[in-house]
């Protein structure tokens, strides 16, 4: 009867597992019908995967985030993305203004939310992700992107372009001659 219960407190630590190491485990209840010896031995293979998780904050793409981003201070994030969007609300009212026939007339920044309708193209919402200390992208032409402030730019760590890059390359089309945020 303690054989059987001992092989029952196995099964529900087996079901209890995480996926990638239930066939361990299940060699272990096959193995010993000690529950102290399985628990051991399951101890140590959490013990290695914590280890192997415990290497570096990456990207959803496995790379390692850089220091720089990881360590930037929240009144640096607040002060150079402040300094961004309000820099872009004022050229792009401007160019509104000047060019009303391609830009429109909507342009708005409230609370860390740039956000502009351009007649042909669609919205643009630019704004502010403290939490994450990044700006967040939503572009009609280029789709969603996320930007972190990186040697001195607004930098997309998704494919290295910068924020300006980005938006220079899409407004090329709409302003007529020579345009450079």
């Amino acid at each position: 009867m303690l054989r059987r219960s001992l092989g029952t407190v196995n099964t529900m630590l087996i079901k209890r597992s995480l996926s990638s190491l239930i066939a361990k485990q299940v060699y272990c209840s096959r193995i010993s019908t000690n529950a102290k010896s399985c628990m051991n031995k399951r101890n140590l293979i959490n013990h290695n995967a914590k280890r192997f998780y415990a290497m570096g904050i990456t990207t959803t793409k496995g790379e390692i985030i850089p220091d720089e981003i990881l360590h930037l201070s929240m009144q640096t994030y607040h002060e150079q993305s402040d300094e961004f969007l309000e820099n872009l609300m004022n050229i792009m009212e401007t160019l509104s203004e000047t060019y009303p026939e391609n830009f429109g007339s909507e342009v708005e920044y409230s609370d860390g939310v740039f956000t502009m309708t351009v007649p042909r193209v669609g919205s643009y919402i630019i704004n502010k992700q403290p939490s994450n200390k990044q700006i967040w992208v939503s572009s009609p032409i280029s789709g969603p992107n996320r930007f972190d402030f990186y040697k001195n730019d607004w930098r997309s760590l998704r494919d290295g372009k910068l924020l300006t890059d980005l938006l220079n390359d899409e407004f090329k089309d709409i302003v007529p001659g020579a345009f450079e945020l």
